[in-house]
């Protein structure tokens, strides 16, 4: 089912700074969309715009499936989220947390796949609180991977990751890439390597 977001003029103010100004463009699935540019221009403010975290100063936003408006109530079922500001609720465990979601979003794996997929079957009674830093960005990577939410927002997605896990990351993210509709934000150019369009903020 086709997901599209129509942006129009959207722009941003914090305080009497303008981080987004006059944006306007149109996304669509089966695309992947890369968001860049370096610390500061605005790349996180975008993502949190779309993903409904922010409201713009100025503009709209507009989500379609299948030519058909999602009405505002409705859009956060269509959204997955993975950020270093998207909070976990550290108490509990692994296995608790992707079944909590479960209440929310659909999962479009069990929960064995889950832990196998990403390499987390050794936390998998593990509090949340007790995991390091990049095993706990891990964990939000593979809930928000594994939901079957239409758009998928990933606000630096390699960070505090080693090389197998960032692997485990693309080879998943590659997997949906013809059926949803992808952002992923960041200021290193590796990240990119599976978008099909960079958009540049410090141009923007």
């Amino acid at each position: 089912m086709e997901i599209r977001i129509e942006c129009k003029d959207l722009w941003k103010r914090y305080d009497r700074h303008w981080v987004l100004k006059n944006f306007t463009k149109t996304f669509h699935s089966g695309r992947i969309y890369g968001i860049a540019g370096s610390n500061g221009i605005g790349k996180s403010t975008l993502v949190k715009i779309l993903s409904g975290f922010l409201s713009p100063s100025k503009g709209s936003i507009t989500f379609f499936s299948a030519n058909k408006k999602i009405e505002d109530d409705a859009i956060y079922k269509h959204i997955a989220l993975a950020a270093p500001y998207a909070e976990s609720i550290e108490e509990l465990s692994v296995k608790e947390a992707f079944h909590f979601q479960k209440k929310f979003k659909s999962m479009q794996i069990e929960f064995s796949e889950f832990l196998k997929k990403f390499n987390l079957n050794m936390y998998e009674n593990e509090l949340i609180k007790n995991l390091s830093s990049g095993t706990k960005h891990r964990l939000k990577l593979a809930l928000c991977l594994s939901s079957d939410a239409s758009i998928i927002f990933l606000d630096e997605p390699a960070s505090n990751l080693d090389e197998k896990s960032i692997s485990l990351v693309q080879s998943a993210i590659n997997e949906l890439r013809k059926e949803r509709l992808i952002f992923i934000a960041s200021n290193i150019q590796a990240e990119f390597e599976l978008c099909d369009e960079l958009i540049h903020m410090d141009q923007s």
